[in-house]
């Protein structure tokens, strides 16, 4: 194995996690924006930090052909199947080359924490979502006269026409 090709595949898998890292705080940032606008009933709110998740997300595809190609060269380098290979199991190989990964864990460690931190508001969001959805059910049935659904079971409390 090539310690130089390793090094350089090294620095770009730790470019593209630090980019993915700022991708994910934004993303949570974002996501906090439009829970605070879910709960206001802001409608213009949620329209505009909707776009902006959009815009956020929009460079997925490529990131993902980043992230492709990266792996596909520790395949290269390494000997190893893409599919088997993950940033933890990198770092393992890389430190057993003698790569300095210090850099490599710590952020490795802050993208772990970043996409929990989406991951959490973002059920929230759904949750919100399913609220406001179970909601608006029940006020369609009450003005609409049905009584389809099973006594004391819905959202809304005493609701009466």
């Amino acid at each position: 194995m090539n310690e130089v090709k390793l090094t350089k595949l090294a620095n770009l898998l730790l470019s593209h996690l630090q980019d993915e890292q700022g991708v994910q705080n934004r993303l949570f940032t974002l996501l906090e924006a439009q829970e605070a606008a879910a709960l206001s009933g802001s409608t213009e709110q949620i329209e505009a930090t909707a776009k902006k998740i959009e815009q956020e997300l929009s460079g997925e595809s490529q990131r993902q052909t980043r992230r492709i190609a990266l792996m596909s060269a520790f395949e290269g380098e390494l000997g190893v199947p893409e599919r088997m290979l993950t940033v933890g199991s990198l770092i393992e190989r890389l430190e057993q080359q003698g790569i300095r990964t210090s850099e490599l864990t710590a952020v490795r460690s802050n993208l772990k924490a970043a996409l929990l931190r989406v991951r959490k508001v973002s059920r929230k969001l759904v949750a919100i979502a399913r609220g406001h959805g179970e909601v608006l059910n029940d006020v369609l049935r009450v003005l609409a006269g049905s009584d389809d659904r099973t006594p004391g079971v819905g959202i809304l409390v005493d609701a009466e026409v």
